[in-house]
């Protein structure tokens, strides 16, 4: 049985397996299962939307909005993503961080 590395099937795998450690809270592990799948699939909002979470844990607010930047420019419909940027920037504003967003 051959494994398609870089297929579909492997992007979801690894976006799979960034959500799990996000659960498990490993952050860190999480961030760069998030990575390679977009390395595979640089359109796939979900392992952006995930990374962005995984930062925002990390309390990384300014990278995290990044990924949730790519996000919304992927799908500008794509709710989980608005939402979870908007969260991190009233997280970063809490912290009297003075936040410059491009919207």
């Amino acid at each position: 049985m051959e494994i398609d590395l870089i297929g579909p099937k492997s992007v979801q795998a690894l976006n799979g397996i960034c959500l799990a450690l996000i659960e498990l809270g490993n952050y860190t592990g999480a961030i760069g299962y998030c990575d390679e799948a977009v390395k595979i699939d640089p359109e796939h909002k979900w392992a952006y939307n995930n990374k962005g979470v995984a930062l925002e844990n990390l309390g990384n607010f300014t990278e995290a909005i990044k990924e949730f930047d790519k996000v919304i420019d992927l799908d500008p419909n794509f709710k989980l993503g608005i939402e979870n940027k908007n969260i991190t920037l009233s997280k970063l504003e809490g912290n009297g961080t003075k936040v410059n967003t491009r919207e």
